[in-house]
């Protein structure tokens, strides 16, 4: 497993959570690859980030890469309205577990919120948030979801929840 993170200002909290399982043991080298990267330029910026490998028919890692230019971005705040709250995510953070996952955010701006939630096998986000007060909540399961995404201005707000059986 493998987390980089670069961060330019004070007071970004950032918390991780890499883990590997497979059966109750640690898998193969495509587990020992799970991948977070960061790149954090600005104040107040908030993300919890759990991402557990799970064996399964894909074997691939699970990846996730943030970049923010900004103050108050990711979580720190609630949710502006019910459709945000209804999806039970909490802002700021991001989960994925299975394999074969990717989310990749890139927010430039102030205020905005974001949170995505991957559960099983090649599923994939890609969001750009550019402005203030955007919020954008994903949720996804199954296999092969993906979602891609752009948010530019003011006090938009998307979500999208989806899944395969």
């Amino acid at each position: 497993m493998q987390a980089m993170a670069t961060r330019f200002g004070a007071a970004s909290v950032i918390a991780f959570t890499l883990a590997t399982t497979a059966g109750g043991a640690f898998a193969g080298p495509e587990a020992e690859n799970n991948f977070v990267g960061l790149t954090i330029s600005g104040l107040e910026n908030t993300l919890v980030i759990e991402q557990t490998y799970t064996a399964g028919t894909v074997t691939a890692p699970n990846s996730i890469q943030v970049d923010i230019v900004g103050d108050n971005n990711g979580g720190g705040a609630a949710w502006p309205s019910g459709a945000l709250i209804e999806t039970g995510l909490t802002p700021g953070s991001l989960f994925q577990s299975g394999a074969g996952n990717d989310i990749a955010i890139s927010v430039t701006g102030h205020g905005n919120l974001f949170a995505v939630r991957q559960v099983g096998y090649a599923n994939s986000v890609a969001g750009q948030i550019t402005g203030t007060g955007n919020a954008a909540a994903i949720t996804q399961g199954g296999t092969g979801n993906h979602v891609s995404f752009s948010q530019t201005g003011q006090n938009n707000t998307i979500v999208v929840s989806q899944s395969t059986h």
